[in-house]
């Protein structure tokens, strides 16, 4: 086996091991936390940096900080009602199917990792030899232009969403 696809199954493993170790529970609200942190970064960002405006003077600071801010606090709050929401989903014994579940996670988080290092990677390393003998690089980039494709509706999502009391922003014209 080439050492560019024991790489790939070693991320691979890893990423079901810490799915499996953590839990369906954890996994999915780590992930949903995650988006909500973009989110409410992205809607309160303006609010939190003209509140900031009283202490900081520079506006591309304060515009850092409120980002910043807010994504590290949604996340944070997030983190830490998914662990306590895991620990009751394991108290209530559903431990097993919770852990197969995240391994399961862990398998599809993995691959999404994969896939787009090696979409940032292709370019530049297509010529040389690891990549052309390796058997995984080329499996896993047929799903290229799928994610290419979810990574534009995402986006699309995220950057023209409304903003709470803003009705002016509504998704792109195909």
């Amino acid at each position: 086996m080439h050492p560019a696809d024991l790489v790939i199954l070693t991320v691979l493993a890893l990423s079901l091991i810490f799915g499996f170790m953590r839990g369906f529970v954890r996994e999915a609200l780590s992930l949903a936390g995650w988006v909500l942190a973009i989110i409410v970064a992205r809607w309160f960002n303006e609010p939190m940096s003209a509140w900031l405006a009283q202490w900081v003077s520079t506006p591309s600071v304060r515009l850092v900080m409120s980002w910043g801010g807010l994504f590290f606090g949604t996340l944070l709050f997030c983190s830490l009602f998914a662990h306590a929401l895991s620990l009751a989903v394991r108290a209530g014994g559903l431990s097993l199917s919770d852990r197969v579940l995240g391994g399961l996670f862990g398998v599809v988080r993995g691959l999404v990792l994969v896939l787009v290092a090696l979409m940032l990677m292709a370019p530049f390393v297509k010529k040389d030899a690891w990549f052309r003998e390796s058997q995984l690089p080329s499996l896993i980039l047929q799903y290229e232009s799928l994610a290419r494709s979810l990574k534009d509706q995402a986006l699309d999502i995220v950057v023209h969403s409304s903003k709470p009391g803003d009705d002016t922003a509504s998704p792109r014209q195909p």
